[in-house]
């Protein structure tokens, strides 16, 4: 949703990570876009949805499901620029559709949008995709500088170098 602040959009995977959404944002000049800070990130819940591993990948998917027990917790960024939504767009790919939500944010309800999947859940394990497992295990391949050709390439952040496998210099 666009608001004063700008397009805000709820993360709940890699995008959580402000280097990986600096990367994806920024490509190259990620490492400048660090020395400010412009877009805004606050902890968030969205309700009703479920997060899960995608099968063979470092990232997750949320699917819509109804009951009180299924939550996501993720961040709430803000101050987007139009930008900045194309290329997380683009980062996002088909698999995913860009849906309007209603998340919390300390309690408030707070309309925004994010990136559902679509791709079909047989490509989904059945277990929930884990933050920390992802930051200690996966970030230095999401955030780090050798996937510059990457974004050159593909202007997706390098996630495609994700999906297709491509060697990565700096890992």
């Amino acid at each position: 949703m666009t608001t004063d602040e700008g397009q805000s959009l709820f993360f709940y995977g890699t995008l959580m990570h402000p280097a990986v959404l600096r990367r994806v944002v920024y490509g190259p000049n990620a490492h400048v876009a660090a020395q400010v800070q412009i877009e805004k990130s606050v902890p968030a819940v969205l309700p009703d949805h479920t997060r899960y591993r995608v099968r063979g990948c470092d990232y997750p998917a949320v699917i819509p499901v109804k009951g009180h027990s299924h939550t996501v917790l993720g961040t709430l960024t803000t101050n987007l620029s139009p930008l900045a939504v194309q290329r997380l767009d683009v980062f996002e790919g088909d698999e995913y559709q860009r849906t309007p939500v209603t998340v919390l944010v300390d309690g408030k309800a707070v309309q925004t949008e994010t990136y559902i999947w679509i791709a079909g859940e047989d490509k989904l394990e059945q277990r929930e995709w884990d933050f920390e497992e992802f930051t200690q295990e996966k970030l230095r391949g999401w955030a780090d500088p050798g996937f510059e050709q990457a974004d050159q390439v593909d202007g997706t952040g390098g996630r495609a170098a994700h999906l297709q496998g491509v060697e990565r210099s700096a890992v």
